[in-house]
């Protein structure tokens, strides 16, 4: 497993999701550079192969997010890097087609969910590594 599957998992192992940009702030050192959206959706198709995470863009009749199959989350993935973009004044990668006033129950940005497997794996990731490792000062 990469370092950057790793870590997303052990971000939702207390969140349980997230939606794709905070994520991203978290996980990756934020530099700005394209190629970190594409490592991210690598990691992120690796995670749904896997069937560690499914992604979600929309909510259940119970007004809980749904979680989107293998192929949805695929392509819900290949959105991604046209939809995000970085704020080099701000230092974040921030969603671009986000619309304001939000309505009630709208998933503006794609949220990405830890499955029962992904929880697992992120609990022993996090016994080995302890919360967020890359973070540590050495």
């Amino acid at each position: 497993m990469l370092e950057l599957e790793m870590r997303i998992l052990s971000e939702l192992e207390e969140l349980r999701a997230e939606n794709v940009v905070a994520m991203m702030n978290t996980v990756v050192m934020t530099k700005g550079d394209a190629g970190q959206i594409a490592e991210a959706c690598l990691a992120l198709e690796e995670l749904t192969q896997s069937g560690l995470i499914r992604m979600a863009i929309d909510y259940n009749e119970r007004k809980k997010l749904r979680s989107a199959s293998v192929e949805e989350s695929m392509a819900i993935i290949r959105a991604i890097p046209g939809n995000v973009h970085f704020d080099a004044g701000k230092g974040l990668w921030l969603w671009s087609s986000l619309t304001l006033p939000l309505k009630l129950y709208d998933v503006p940005i794609p949220e990405i969910l830890v499955t029962s497997e992904g929880l697992a794996k992120a609990r022993s990731i996090l016994e080995e590594r302890g919360y967020q490792w890359w973070r540590q000062k050495r």
